[in-house]
């Protein structure tokens, strides 16, 4: 049986966290951790690379999706902003 895939634009607030490195510790995935502690994991194949934004507080703009009870966001605008908030 085939689980049903529900997709909603949304805006979200958070940290860019690293979690996935390669063999030689680069890191080659990220998510979006929010003030809540709901993260947000991000194809690291996506146009709009989080990669350039470790570390730092944004918010994004996208298409969520919820699947195997993991939130993940395909992102259509990222801006980085100065201070965190919460979400």
């Amino acid at each position: 049986m085939k689980r049903k895939l529900t997709l909603a634009e949304e805006r979200i607030r958070g940290l860019v966290s690293p979690v996935a490195w390669d063999d030689n510790g680069k890191v080659v995935a990220a998510c979006i951790v929010t003030g809540r502690g709901q993260g947000y994991f991000v194809d690291p194949n996506e146009k709009l690379n989080l990669l350039n934004y470790l570390k730092k507080d944004v918010v994004v703009t996208g298409l969520v999706s919820k699947k195997n009870g993991r939130c993940h966001v395909l992102i259509r605008t990222v801006v980085h902003i100065d201070s965190p908030e919460g979400d």
